[in-house]
């Protein structure tokens, strides 16, 4: 009834599933979900081995079971109500270098620097470039980009980003049906891309941090974070600080302006 209640308020089945692993991980030590105390629940998010965004998730998925429990009458306090909140350190960017990028192309013709262009130029998270299909993807001749590519983002929400890159305009038009499909029909996870990413890309750099690449360049070519947080499909500009590193020309043209 809970996890209905999740779909009704139109959560995506990832966050649906994050939640029921916490909640999951906080019944193995427990009899009863109605016998579990404010007590109980520090106890839970305080264990060993978690950093601050699993706390904080497991937090979100315990305080949204009981608040729904207790609307529903199934306990006469919601024992979350007087639970701490828990503190995440602000993610700080680490855009992955221009010369790991032009690797990932040369070494990688296939399907690889596909995915390596889409997030490197056009941002896309790993489930934004499994969801590619031919059908979002509209030249648009005499426009001001080669083409517009509807991307399918987080939480179903869905924005429209121009491509200008004629090397992704190329690879793009010349896609059938699913872009990545998983031969059976249908396209390949998100955790499938990351994973093939993962192997690809030298050193610790992963798939996000071309995310922040793309951030990143963009910023510094136009100083609007208003319109690179549009493009990244951010919620807010806060949550674009934490992928965009500061240019250092930038800095230097404030030190410029305050010298005496």
């Amino acid at each position: 009834m809970w996890v209905d209640a999740l779909r009704a308020a139109n959560r995506s089945e990832k966050t649906i599933r994050l939640y029921r692993h916490y909640l999951g991980l906080l019944q193995a030590g427990h009899r009863s979900p109605w016998a579990v105390g404010t007590g109980d629940l520090e106890a839970y998010l305080g264990r060993d081995g978690w950093g601050a965004s699993a706390r904080h998730s497991a937090r979100s998925s315990v305080v949204s079971f009981y608040r729904w429990a207790w609307r529903h009458g199934h306990l006469e306090e919601d024992p979350t109500r007087r639970l701490e909140g828990v503190r995440v350190p602000k993610g700080q960017p680490r855009p992955t270098p221009e010369f790991v990028v032009r690797q990932m192309l040369r070494d990688h013709p296939d399907r690889i620097g596909f995915m390596t262009l889409l997030m490197a130029e056009m941002g896309l998270r790993c489930g934004e470039v499994a969801q590619v299909n031919a059908r979002d993807y509209v030249a648009t001749p005499g426009g001001l980009a080669l083409g517009e590519l509807l991307v399918h983002g987080k939480g179903g929400k869905q924005r429209l980003l121009p491509v200008a890159s004629e090397r992704l305009h190329a690879r793009l038009s010349a896609v059938s049906g699913w872009a990545f499909p998983n031969g059976k029909g249908g396209h390949l996870s998100a955790a499938h891309v990351s994973v093939l990413m993962s192997r690809a890309l030298p050193g610790d750099w992963t798939a996000h941090k071309l995310r922040h690449r793309c951030g990143t360049v963009q910023y510094d070519r136009t100083r609007d974070l208003l319109a690179v947080s549009a493009f990244l499909g951010h919620a807010n500009t806060e949550i674009t600080q934490t992928y965009v590193a500061m240019p250092r020309d930038a800095l230097a043209a404030v030190a410029r302006a305050s010298a005496l």
